[in-house]
């Protein structure tokens, strides 16, 4: 029969800890296209000044 270790406190951390810059990454990524496309969107500089 094999014996099954529960994941050491250290490793279930640094899973967590991946897995939020992972999706920390994925949304700064997301947010970043955004702002460029609005950056460089000429109708967004047109209403701005308006």
């Amino acid at each position: 029969m094999e014996e099954r270790h529960a994941p050491a406190p250290d490793d279930i951390l640094i899973r967590r800890q991946q897995d939020l810059e992972t999706t920390l990454a994925a949304f700064a990524d997301g947010e970043l296209r955004q702002a460029t496309a609005r950056i460089s969107d000429p109708a967004m500089h047109h209403a701005s000044t308006a």
